[in-house]
């Protein structure tokens, strides 16, 4: 993470980070969002956004939610899949990407009261806003605005990984650059997700 100064305040969140080499599909996919005038496919890490927190998770809370996880992605042979962009642009504050719809709780997170359950009471806390679906960000784009080329978007490809981490993600607009897609991040040490066949024997 570069350093900067910038008068806004830092945007927390945890997020799931899949292991980088198992994304080929992935990063040719950003080219073609490149390629279609999309022009912050290059902008952002490849990280999903799971939450947006008040505080830093602890690295109890992050293996907690590490071991939640795990447990969702047992009943996809340890799968964590996707496909399809998410059906709308994840807008938060001064953030805003399209992002390719993950599985992971898919129907857990949509119930409120198992998608806490995923979290520790301690982080319960922290959460300001949980995304469902979760989405790895695929491209960076003007605040809450549809692209205009929305019919010329490049169809996703499908995803599949088991090696994936959470960690906390801090990220802030910078003060100078074009403010649509002009950012500073840091990414927490990670806590990568358990053996899905330990969590097998316990699910």
């Amino acid at each position: 993470m570069k350093t900067y100064k910038s008068g806004k305040s830092p945007l927390r969140f945890v997020t799931l980070i899949p292991q980088s080499d198992l994304l080929k599909g992935f990063y040719e996919y950003r080219s073609k969002l490149f390629a279609a005038s999309f022009l912050g496919a290059y902008s952002f890490p490849a990280v999903a956004l799971l939450a947006r927190v008040s505080t830093p998770f602890t690295t109890e809370e992050l293996k907690s939610l590490a071991i939640g996880l795990r447990r969702l992605s047992v009943y996809s042979g340890g799968k964590i899949q996707g496909g399809g962009l998410a059906p709308e642009n994840i807008c938060t504050a001064d953030l805003n990407f399209l992002g390719i719809k993950l599985n992971i709780g898919t129907a857990i997170l949509d119930n409120k009261q198992e998608n806490e359950s995923l979290f520790s009471e301690t982080a319960k806390c922290k959460l300001l806003e949980v995304f469902s679906p979760p989405a790895l960000c695929a491209a960076i784009v003007p605040p809450c605005k549809v692209h205009p080329c929305v019919h010329d978007i490049p169809h996703a490809p499908a995803l599949s990984f088991r090696s994936a981490a959470v960690s906390n993600f801090t990220v802030r607009p910078l003060p100078s650059g074009d403010p649509d897609y002009s950012f500073e991040w840091n990414i927490g040490p990670l806590v990568w997700l358990p053996s899905w066949k330990n969590s097998l024997q316990h699910a």
